[in-house]
């Protein structure tokens, strides 16, 4: 996508941060690497993103252009998040049992 239209794609509660740190990455000519949530152009669901860009630069190190990579990461986040919930919930139940004796 050229120019600032991809981030149409983001999530709008999450444009402000997204073109914060990507214009902090512009500035420094550093990489840049959020998540942010983007959405999905056959079913309109937004999912989270792992979205990284490096600066391409010329031998004197100017940065020529930028290339970038956007990794859903939806699922594993998702799966990580109930497995967390799950561990919380099983130390819960067991501080609450543990002065019972069987």
């Amino acid at each position: 996508v050229q120019g600032e239209g991809w981030l149409t794609a983001v999530e709008p509660a999450a444009r402000e941060a997204v073109v914060a740190a990507w214009s902090r990455a512009l500035a420094a000519g550093l990489r840049y690497e959020v998540e942010m949530p983007i959405r999905r152009a056959s079913d309109g669901q937004y999912r989270l993103h792992l979205v990284r860009a490096e600066p391409i630069r010329a031998a004197s190190g100017h940065v020529l252009r930028w290339i970038g990579i956007a990794l859903d990461i939806h699922e594993a986040r998702t799966a990580s998040q109930a497995l967390a919930d799950r561990e919380a919930r099983l130390a819960s139940i067991g501080d609450a049992t543990a002065g019972f004796l069987y």
